[in-house]
């Protein structure tokens, strides 16, 4: 799997742990540490909440 923008979001592992950015986070009202649920569809990282 390629990034083309690093700072945005880093791909850490297969088990699919994402790095979020802290504005991202924001936005999204996520907390630090909630459970997220990640599926890529068509080509695009889809970030639901857990």
């Amino acid at each position: 799997m390629k990034t083309e923008n690093n700072e945005n979001i880093r791909c850490c592992d297969e088990v699919g742990r994402v790095m979020i950015p802290f504005t991202l986070r924001e936005k999204l009202n996520i907390k630090e540490k909630s459970p997220l649920k990640l599926k890529i569809v068509d080509e695009k990282l889809i970030i639901t909440k857990a």
